[in-house]
């Protein structure tokens, strides 16, 4: 009986042929139709991520830079537009600019970047005789671009300006820095 059975496993042992290269390439080709789409839908998902995590970081920064020029500039007693950086201590003790695409502060000697790099623009307007500082602000990738027009009631100004001011710097003194 044992005999039988080993000869028996013996045989369909030397029968089993293997898979021929027909079968090898059905099965390939059907893996491949099932697996295209699983692919392609993944792939989909991630660009749709990463674009939509781009975007996100572009809406975050512009209202995170605005957000931060309000509360800011809302309590300075002096303020000064310029299209530059400039250092004039007597009068000023703070600015915020563009520059290389990131929102920079300077207060007390040190300056820190409020912003990554993807602000396309900045402007302020301070309009004659009056205490509301306007700004643009421009942030994008590509043809990606967000804006925020916001205005700033100078609580603390002590004297009006007797023109229209713009640029893209805006220095001013902050009491609470001293």
């Amino acid at each position: 009986m044992n005999t039988l059975i080993s000869r028996l496993k013996l045989n369909s042992i030397l029968e089993t042929r293997g898979l021929t290269l027909i079968e090898i390439l059905i099965t390939l080709a059907l893996l491949g139709i099932i697996l295209v789409p699983f692919f392609s839908f993944y792939f989909f998902g991630t660009n749709t991520y990463e674009a939509a995590e781009k975007k996100s970081n572009i809406q975050n920064d512009v209202l995170l830079a605005a957000e931060f020029i309000t509360t800011e500039l809302r309590t300075a007693t002096a303020i000064y537009l310029d299209k530059a950086s400039i250092d004039n201590k007597d009068l000023y003790n703070s600015s915020i600019g563009l520059k290389k695409g990131c929102i920079e502060y300077h207060y007390n000697n040190k300056s820190k970047l409020i912003t990554n790099p993807n602000i396309v623009k900045l402007s302020f307007t301070l309009k004659r005789n009056s205490n509301i500082l306007e700004f643009h602000i421009v942030g994008g990738e590509g043809k990606e671009q967000y804006n925020i027009d916001s205005k700033v009631t100078l609580l603390n100004l002590k004297t009006l300006p007797e023109q229209d001011y713009s640029g893209i710097w805006v220095h001013y003194y902050n009491p609470s820095l001293e």
